[in-house]
């Protein structure tokens, strides 16, 4: 089983998880962790330690959960409890896919938004369904509709949709 990383994809591919016309940034990530940035919408606060935000990604709102184990920081690095996190914050989150939404592991609010418009995904591909023009690679259950304006890359080296196994 390949590992390949996707970066810069198209809007329309985000049909299950996330969008990446949004401020969507990230880092490389192991298998099934992501990193993406984005909006507070919304969050519910459960009074022990967890609960969950309500990311806005673009046009996709992504449900994060929190638990006691969850790392909250402030944009200064100081921490941060689950009801100081404001509607509106720029929080960027890493965590790991589950089927509830993204279970955070770190949540640390940004003073303003990165400049970088893209959004790095990083595991098993699962499903390739290819076309003259566009192909749809399934990642971590997130179908991606992969264009001519994607970067797709594996260890490092560049590669074409036809490359993907």
């Amino acid at each position: 089983m390949k590992v390949a990383s996707v970066t810069r994809l198209s809007m329309l591919a985000m049909l299950v998880v996330l969008a990446t016309g949004s401020i969507a940034y990230s880092q490389w990530l192991n298998n099934n962790e992501v990193e993406f940035t984005g909006t507070v919408s919304s969050f519910v606060d459960n009074g022990e330690g967890g609960g969950t935000l309500f990311v806005m990604l673009d046009t996709f709102e992504q449900r994060v959960l929190i638990n006691p184990k969850t790392i909250l920081r402030n944009y200064d690095g100081s921490p941060l409890a689950m009801n100081q996190i404001a509607k509106d914050s720029i929080v960027e989150v890493t965590g790991k896919f589950s089927p509830s939404g993204v279970l955070a592991t770190i949540v640390r609010v940004l003073e303003e938004a990165p400049e970088s418009n893209c959004f790095r995904l990083r595991g098993p591909i699962t499903g390739i369904e290819a076309s003259t023009e566009e192909t749809v690679v399934t990642l971590l259950g997130v179908k991606i509709l992969v264009t001519d304006a994607a970067t797709i890359k594996m260890d490092g080296e560049a590669m074409t949709p036809a490359d993907l196994e």
